[in-house]
């Protein structure tokens, strides 16, 4: 076998080196799997052969429920106060208050905020150029753009023409930003499964390669990686450029940075179970990026530092790294004992639901027509959740990465750290210097996981075989339910509290917090799909008839939707986000009644998925998914606001009021991203369409 032990060797080495060579992946792989078969064979032989477990069982899993459902509440009450002053901040203030520096250039700070570059990698396979172009229009309205943005349009060898596809739009951008480029990831390399992964590692490495050309030196890069249909605002790139430049040299090796997330673009053209499923996942995120919270999983978008990028040698390509995003940020935490710094970024992210395949061209709505369109949309969207739930490979790659640390770490690729817990500026991270991983990350980690792979899951499979059993109670022996766990255990106020009168109380609750939490989402979601970009105006700019003017001449906008303003946001001083996508779905207080059929959502889109995946997981590792349809925009633009062009040319050359800086500009370089914000946004909303696009947000269809 191997094991031969030397003379020299101890005993604990041989161990070490018998537990590193232990196939830990396949044995973790199942381990979901089989707990999802014992939860439902309990679930049907609990209540009379071992009513003691199925109770305890039930009981841990009420409250995971119930701490999710509170968790859910607070994160989203935290992400709207939080999403209005994140809007309102000018983060180069901020960071000239925070350093003392008087530019964003100035050198007297090791890493100027101007100096902060964003390597942007868009994933994209099959996307129609429309998306394409629609999404660089975007990013190249960002006033710093020009400085600091280098595009990587990351192109698959699979797809006939992606490369030609890639050289038509460098030739319509080339002017428009700091750098673009493109790469193409060859198709059935070694070890590797075709995907977003496997395609975003070989872009990230091709855009160090060509950096390294010209300098070493990448100490000031952030990795962003986005879907193609995603959608940034300005100060995204705004906030991540603060925390990253305030931050120590030691601290930004380490660094991650998560947005929240809004499903605003086409949700009202999507089946309602796609539409209420989707506002939960959105919920999700956001549950887990208060700012105190040990363990952030971040979602389809997200930014790493180059540094930590190079250190945990990029993206895995296998697939067990399915879920790239939350995988990447598994690898990173491990690889850092820990200790990876992850700061939520308040500015949401817009995202599309995912639309079926079926989208006729005619304008035929005969019920046959829609019912076709329904199915499909539910159907994709049932193969997306599958997807989805196809990440719980992710708990076990965490099994697998916590055993190997305990038991071999020497066998494991961990960062050295030093200093990584004082900052520049005097903070400690306390704990952020030991070498060891916190057993409260550890347990706030793997409590996250089994509450999103695991444990929600199984609350829905055994309620639904309970409530079978229930139609049929001859299968069971239902004296059973007498005895002694039916029994009071406590008293409160007279009133006798047993296990079932508990659980019952725990779900009413859950239900409460659940419509607190989706009254404070609709908020959330009004503000940040709509309100901020009405009501975007220059840094600095304290005239008040200015500001007025322009939040009256974008209220008339977001009224023709039949929205209002809030009261508290109607003259909020919000700092410029770019152009806003062209596709919107405006949302009334009468769609408060979709968040009823969250239960049966989460039976179609999460049990279901999770028990296809996880049987599937006894067998497989290998996923063949087809990749999901995703709406595109044609037609005229149909921004609710941008910057005019003067703005933007002012902004550029560092012409703010308070953000002034020197620098060598040219104003036939500024000239052009002007021109595409004011030409592409002077036409209302009457003449968007939505088609539909086979997008890359998740695996490619495996080739036989």
């Amino acid at each position: 076998m191997g094991y031969a032990h030397s003379p020299n060797e101890s005993l604990a080495s041989l161990l070490t080196r018998i537990v590193a060579r232990i196939p830990w992946r396949p044995i973790f792989q199942r381990i979901p799997g089989l707990w999802l078969v014992f939860a439902m064979m309990l679930a049907v032989f609990g209540p009379t052969r071992t009513p003691l477990l199925y109770y305890t069982y039930t009981i841990c899993l009420n409250y995971m429920f119930l701490n999710n459902n509170i968790r859910t509440l607070q994160g989203i009450v935290h992400a709207y106060q939080e999403t209005v002053k994140h809007a309102c901040t000018d983060w180069l203030g901020e960071y000239l208050r925070k350093t003392g520096a008087s530019t964003g250039d100035d050198l007297s700070h090791d890493m100027p905020y101007d100096h902060v570059l964003h390597v942007i990698i868009i994933p994209a396979y099959m996307e129609d150029l429309d998306t394409l172009c629609e999404t660089l229009d975007i990013l190249a309205s960002h006033r710093r753009a020009l400085t600091q943005y280098r595009i990587c349009l990351a192109m698959e060898a699979s797809e006939p023409g992606s490369d030609n596809k890639a050289r038509m739009l460098l030739k319509l951008y080339l002017d428009s930003f700091f750098d673009i480029t493109f790469t193409v990831h060859p198709a059935n390399l070694p070890e590797e499964i075709r995907g977003k992964s496997s395609n975003v590692s070989w872009a990230a490495k091709q855009m160090l390669l060509r950096r390294r050309r010209r300098s070493t030196r990448h100490e000031h890069e952030i990795v962003t990686v986005m879907d193609a249909d995603s959608c940034f605002a300005e100060d995204y790139f705004s906030a991540v450029a603060y925390h990253y430049a305030v931050a120590s040299p030691e601290q930004r090796k380490i660094m991650m940075f998560m947005p929240s997330t809004v499903f605003d673009r086409n949700s009202d053209r999507v089946p309602i179970f796609v539409r209420v499923v989707d506002m939960y996942w959105s919920l999700g995120i956001i549950s887990n990026m208060m700012h105190d919270s040990k363990v952030k999983m971040p979602c389809s978008a997200y930014s790493v530092s180059m540094d930590l990028c190079i250190s945990v040698e990029f993206w895995d390509t296998g697939p067990e790294a399915i879920g790239e995003d939350l995988h990447m940020y598994l690898k990173c935490l491990f690889s850092t004992r820990g200790k990876l710094i992850i700061k939520s970024i308040f500015s949401a992210v817009s995202c599309c639901n995912v639309e079926g395949s079926y989208n006729p061209v005619t304008n035929d709505n005969s019920i046959r027509v829609r019912a076709r369109k329904w199915i499909s949309g539910f159907v994709a969207r049932y193969n997306q959740a599958k997807r989805h739930l196809w990440g719980s490979l992710d708990t076990s790659y965490a099994m697998r990465r916590a055993v190997m640390g305990m038991l071999a770490p020497e066998y494991e690729n961990y960062i050295q750290l030093k200093n990584a817990g004082i900052s520049k500026l005097g903070k400690d991270d306390i704990g952020i210097d030991s070498n060891t991983f916190s057993p409260g990350v550890l347990a706030c980690l793997f409590n996250r996981l089994i509450e999103a792979h695991i444990g929600m899951g199984q609350i829905g499979c055994i309620g639904l075989i309970r409530s079978f059993m229930a139609y049929y109670p001859t299968l069971e022996a239902t004296d059973a339910f007498t005895g002694p766990l039916q029994k009071p255990f406590l008293q409160v106020f007279g009133v006798d509290i047993n296990l079932k009168l508990l659980t019952t109380t725990v779900l009413s609750i859950c239900t409460i917090l659940n419509f607190l939490s989706a009254f404070y989402y609709e908020k959330y979601f009004k503000f940040v799909a709509f309100e901020r970009w009405a009501l975007q105006t220059l840094p600095g700019n304290n005239n008040r008839s200015t500001l007025q003017r322009r939040t009256n001449a974008a209220i008339p906008t977001a009224a023709a939707h039949g929205l209002r303003f809030s009261k508290a946001h109607e003259n909020l001083p919000v700092y410029p986000l770019g152009r806003r996508p062209q596709l919107s779905s405006p949302r009334y207080w009468t769609n408060l009644g979709e968040w009823i059929l969250i239960p049966y959502a989460a039976v179609f889109y999460f049990v279901v998925p999770q028990l296809n995946a996880q049987m599937c997981h006894l067998i497989t590792d290998r996923l063949d998914y087809k990749v999901a349809a995703k709406p595109q925009v044609r037609g005229a633009n149909c921004s609710l606001a941008t910057l005019t062009m003067e703005e933007v040319v002012a902004s550029a050359k560092g012409m703010c009021n308070d953000c002034s800086h020197t620098g060598g500009w040219n104003d036939n370089t500024v000239s052009h991203a002007a021109q595409v914000v004011f030409d592409v946004s002077s036409t209302n909303g009457s003449d968007c369409k939505s088609a539909t696009s086979r997008g890359d947000e998740g695996f490619f269809e495996e080739e036989h």
